[in-house]
C-alpha cells in the first residue's frame, strides 16, 4: 500500500458544526473553499494534512494565510515547552561520557 502525500490532502470546515470534507490536491482545495465561503456567506478554513498550512477564506476571498516554517511534534500547536515535559526541544538529561560504555 503506498502512503498518501499529506502535503497534497487538505481538510475544508465551516461553522461551529464543523461542517468538513477532505480533498486532494491544493488547487481543488483552495477552488472549493472559496465557493463555499461565497455561497454561504462564512468564514471557511482549509488545513493542509500535515497542519503546516491553514487558509481562511471569507466570501470568496482568502482572508489569512498560515505557513508553518519548523516542523513541531504532533499536538503541540500552542502549547509551551514547560507544558510539555523534559523531552522537548532538547532538553536531553546530561551524559558523563565517562559513564558510556561502546
Amino acid at each position: 500500500m503506498s502512503e498518501i502525500d499529506l502535503t497534497n490532502k487538505f481538510t475544508i470546515s465551516m461553522g461551529a458544526t464543523l461542517v468538513s470534507e477532505e480533498v486532494l490536491g491544493r488547487a481543488e482545495a483552495v477552488s472549493r473553499a472559496k465557493k463555499i465561503s461565497l455561497d454561504n456567506r462564512q468564514k471557511v478554513t482549509l488545513q493542509r494534512a500535515d497542519e503546516m498550512v491553514t487558509m481562511v477564506f471569507s466570501e470568496g476571498q482568502l482572508e489569512t494565510y498560515v505557513c508553518e516554517t519548523r516542523e513541531r511534534k504532533p499536538g503541540v500547536r500552542g502549547k509551551k515547552s514547560d507544558d510539555l515535559g523534559e523531552d522537548f526541544e532538547g532538553e536531553d538529561e546530561f551524559v558523563n561520557d565517562d559513564e558510556v560504555q561502546l
